[in-house]
C-alpha cells in the first residue's frame, strides 16, 4: 500500500515547483481504485495506471498557481484543487480512447482525451459530463484479447 491509496503514491502527483502540493480527494481515490480493479479484472492481470503529462513543463497531478501558469494550464484548472480532483494518466499498451472508456465506466465525469494520455477528474456530473481534447467523445470499448495458453 502507498500513502494515498493502494496503488497511488503522493510522489506521483506532487507539484514540480517544490511547493509540497500532493493530495487527492477521497472520492477521486475511490474511483481511481475502482477503475484499476475493473481493468485488472477484465484483462486478468494488473496494468499500471501511470500518472504523467507528455509535456515536461506540466505534471499530471497537483499544481500550484505558479506551476499552472508556467504550464499554460486553464485559469481554473482542476489540477489546482486541494485536495486534488484530477490526474493525467496513461496505461502502456492501451489506447487513450480505451482508457477514457474505463475512466467513464468507473464514474469520472471530466475526461480530456489526447493522443498520449487522458485527463480524468470530477469536474462534471453524471448528468452533464465535461469532455474536451482532440479525441473528445471518441471512446473505444475494450476488446478481450485472448492470451496464449488461456
Amino acid at each position: 500500500m502507498t500513502d494515498l491509496s493502494d496503488h497511488l503514491d503522493s510522489s506521483e502527483i506532487r507539484c514540480k515547483d517544490g511547493c509540497g502540493r500532493a493530495s487527492m480527494s477521497p472520492e477521486f481515490l475511490d474511483l481511481f481504485e475502482i477503475m484499476r480493479k475493473m481493468i485488472a479484472d477484465f484483462y486478468g492481470y494488473q496494468r499500471p495506471i501511470i500518472c504523467t503529462s507528455v509535456d515536461p513543463k506540466r505534471n499530471g497531478g497537483n499544481r500550484c498557481p505558479a506551476r499552472n501558469k508556467f504550464a499554460g494550464g486553464a485559469r481554473r484548472s482542476e489540477h489546482m484543487n486541494m485536495p486534488g480532483t484530477c490526474l493525467d494518466v496513461f496505461v502502456a499498451g492501451m489506447s487513450t480512447r480505451e482508457l477514457a472508456w474505463w475512466a467513464r465506466a468507473a464514474g469520472f465525469t471530466a475526461i480530456g482525451i489526447y493522443t498520449h494520455n487522458i485527463h480524468m477528474g470530477l469536474k462534471g456530473s453524471k448528468k452533464h459530463m465535461v469532455q474536451w481534447g482532440p479525441l473528445r467523445g471518441q471512446y473505444q470499448k475494450p476488446i478481450r484479447r485472448h492470451r496464449k495458453g488461456v
